[in-house]
């Protein structure tokens, strides 16, 4: 343990010197997920780590949920709490809050609790139950829009971040925005995608209406677009709750749906 405080002590650069010389070696001799553990949690230790391939195995195994959290699409809301967070739990248990199903057991050092002065939470949700949360948000969370003609970047922009706000979700979970085929050249739609990274996705009306459930209809939708509802049904496509239905503004359609995602510490 004395072993790993010390790649702790010394992934501060400005202990780093001389030390770093050793980090190739080091690395080399490390499995894949202790790499890949150490470049997501402690990317400044390659400037630095000296020998200590013991520390890095117990690092792995203790710690190894952050690289877990990166590779499974989810957001870190802090690297430097994430870091803390990973020294904590070498000395004490760490309180971990999560709003999806647990396939593993928890790693060494986590218990499950909502309270403390730090933590973890995992979700979708705006929730820092812990007086220092350090959040992992997974990417599960899917947009769907309809919207008129012509619409502006920024009305797009606004709908959606007032949907969110209402219903505090955390954009970082937004997997992408979901359409009708018939807005997959609409510019305003486009270009709100773009200027935030949302991947976008359309469907043709068909598509649409095979989607099983009851969706908030209007006919005069049906008649523009050929299915009754186009946000509702392309947020529910492939999810598995849908958590917003229809929400009307300024000429914008917002409805939110969360696919299917669990904690695997495999």
């Amino acid at each position: 343990m004395d072993q790993l405080r010390g790649v702790l002590f010394l992934s501060d650069p400005l202990r780093a010197g001389a030390r770093g010389r050793n980090i190739e070696r080091m690395l080399r001799s490390a499995d894949d997920v202790g790499r890949r553990l150490l470049s997501v949690a402690f990317p400044e230790v390659e400037k630095c780590l000296p020998h200590a391939q013991a520390a890095l195995w117990e690092l792995r195994r203790r710690c190894g949920w952050v690289c877990v959290a990166a590779e499974r699409g989810c957001a870190i809301s802090d690297m430097g709490l994430a870091k803390a967070v990973s020294a904590e739990i070498l000395e004490h248990s760490v309180p971990f809050c999560i709003d999806f199903p647990i396939r593993e057991p928890l790693p060494d050092g986590l218990v499950l609790g909502e309270s403390g002065a730090l933590g973890i939470y995992v979700g979708y949700r705006c929730s820092a139950p812990f007086m220092h949360t350090l959040r992992l948000v997974p990417r599960v969370l899917r947009v769907g829009v309809g919207c008129r003609r012509g619409i502006s970047r920024e009305a797009v922009e606004e709908a959606i971040s007032k949907v969110f706000a209402e219903n505090r979700l955390d954009p970082a979970a937004i997997l992408g925005v979901f359409s009708i085929d018939l807005k997959e050249h609409e510019p305003g739609l486009l270009a709100a995608c773009a200027a935030h990274g949302w991947p976008e996705h359309f469907y043709s009306a068909s598509q649409l209406q095979a989607v099983p459930g009851e969706f908030t209809g209007s006919d005069f939708v049906r008649a523009v677009t050929g299915v009754e509802n186009v946000c509702e049904r392309a947020a529910f496509l492939d999810a598995e709750r849908l958590l917003v239905k229809k929400k009307a503004c300024d000429g914008v359609t917002v409805a939110v749906a969360a696919e299917h995602w669990e904690a695997d510490f495999g």
